[in-house]
């Protein structure tokens, strides 16, 4: 029996990471799981091969990639108000470049790079009412989401230079189900960015099965009424299909008919 590729996950402690893991435990994806992040998870939750270490190690980097099919990469400072010197640097700017360094080296199939809806926050102080489309430019307002700029350029450079399968998801306020339907004083902004667990799930499923992309930039929103980033291109990609609507799980505006 042949062994299973092998589906590295980065960041696999944080909120996104842990969430994706609950999934593939209840799914049949066709992979064998490794992990690894700066922090271990809590002890009842370290199932499998974790590896733990920083990912602006170059070293650790190759040998945690060595091997791998499929490289998830969700590792960063998710702070909007991270200091540059202090976090980026190290872990959202290093740590991107490394991970997709080692991945060219290690002939890894394919990336699956989690960025963020805030690279185009800029253009909701011009129009608030803009949904956003994956071929407008980048218009980041903190360092953060510049740091996320820099991560879908690298994603770019190695597609289209080294031949490196590159998704990137633009994920936008990720927020489990459970805990929107309880969200207090919801905004219409700030609902519009929504993403769910289970849509953000579906959205990583889709990209680990699509083929014969070399190179895309996808929205990672739910299936919110009025969402800020238009979603026609990734149900046409890979086929993303998001099931919840942050309005109406927030009661801002009723359920729609099916």
């Amino acid at each position: 029996m042949s062994q299973l590729p092998i589906l590295l996950i980065t960041g696999a402690s944080g909120a996104i990471g842990s969430s994706y893991r609950r999934h593939l435990a209840q799914t049949n994806l066709p992979y064998t799981l490794r992990f690894t992040d700066i922090q271990p998870p809590k002890a009842e939750e370290i199932v499998g091969d974790w590896r733990i270490g920083n990912l602006s190690d170059p070293e650790f980097v190759s040998e945690v990639v060595a091997g791998v099919h499929t490289i998830l990469h969700l590792g960063a400072d998710p702070s909007p108000e991270a200091d540059f010197y202090a976090s980026l640097l190290e872990n959202n700017i290093k740590a991107t470049y490394n991970i997709f360094q080692a991945a060219s080296e290690a002939q890894v199939q394919k990336v699956i790079y989690g960025s963020s809806s805030s690279v185009v926050f800029g253009y909701k102080a011009e129009d608030a009412g803009l949904q956003i489309h994956s071929n407008m430019a980048v218009r980041p307002i903190t360092m953060y989401s510049a740091t996320k700029c820099f991560g879908e350029a690298v994603a770019s450079v190695f597609a289209h230079t080294h031949g490196l399968k590159t998704l990137c998801v633009r994920i936008g306020w990720f927020m489990p189900r459970a805990e929107l339907v309880s969200l207090q004083n919801p905004d219409l902004e700030t609902i519009s960015r929504i993403v769910t667990d289970r849509d953000l799930s579906h959205m990583f499923d889709c990209c680990l099965k699509a083929e014969n992309i070399s190179f895309a930039v996808l929205p990672g929103l739910s299936n919110n009424r009025y969402p800020f980033l238009d979603l026609s291109e990734a149900r046409q990609l890979v086929g993303y299909t998001p099931q919840d609507d942050a309005f109406a799980l927030t009661g801002l505006l009723p359920p729609q008919n099916k």
